[in-house]
């Protein structure tokens, strides 16, 4: 969607200064014969964990979880992401029960009984 000229005000975000090359923790690829070295590609997920104690995991989306441009969730992860921070993963679950801002129910349609049933 970010393609298309009339959506891009939108649906994209930035252009944004960011550090990192493609040998660093916050690896960014760019064209090294392309100065001023413009980021051409980078991690849209990173994910840092400790085996040893799951409540010690972390990760970041470099925009947001949700994929509509009218969410409040678009985007909302975008600046942690370029100050390189991170956000505590949950695996407990109430924890993660007393976290939670929406339910989702998902409905089935009704089996076909066919006719004369």
């Amino acid at each position: 969607m970010g393609g298309v000229s009339f959506l891009r005000p939108f649906v994209n975000r930035g252009p944004f200064p960011t550090d990192g090359s493609g040998i660093t923790a916050e690896a960014n690829g760019y064209d090294l014969g392309d100065f001023p070295y413009a980021v051409q590609t980078a991690a849209p997920w990173r994910f840092v964990a400790d085996l040893s104690n799951l409540d010690r995991c972390y990760d970041i989306l470099a925009i947001g979880v949700s994929g509509q441009p009218m969410s409040p969730h678009y985007d909302d992860q975008m600046r942690l992401w370029l100050e390189g921070g991170y956000k505590v993963m949950h695996f407990d679950r109430e924890e993660i029960e007393s976290l939670r801002q929406v339910t989702m129910t998902v409905l089935s349609p009704a089996a076909d009984k066919g006719e004369g049933d």
